[in-house]
């Protein structure tokens, strides 16, 4: 006797206001801010940051997984204190 197994899996829908908030910093003025989804239309003008301790300040993080890849990347250019994603 054959059996029939069926593997599902639901696709749910994540809502914006169900995002995790996530700091960018805006090129060019380096003004921090948090956002769960982007603005429409300003995606090219925010990255990602990461939060040097020592400086107090947002740093954008580098492009890609290349700063979870390369240690150098993970540190502030000024003071050489490891970044963090929340201070």
């Amino acid at each position: 006797m054959l059996a029939s197994i069926t593997c599902g899996c639901s696709s749910s829908t994540v809502h914006d206001d169900e995002r995790p908030l996530t700091t960018f910093v805006r090129q060019g003025t380096g003004e921090a801010k948090e956002f769960r989804v982007l603005p429409v239309g300003e995606e090219q003008e925010w990255l990602p940051a990461l939060w040097c301790p020592s400086c107090q300040k947002w740093q954008p993080m580098p492009p890609g997984d290349e700063w979870q890849r390369n240690p150098a990347l993970r540190v502030c250019t000024k003071t050489k204190t490891a970044l963090v994603q929340k201070p």
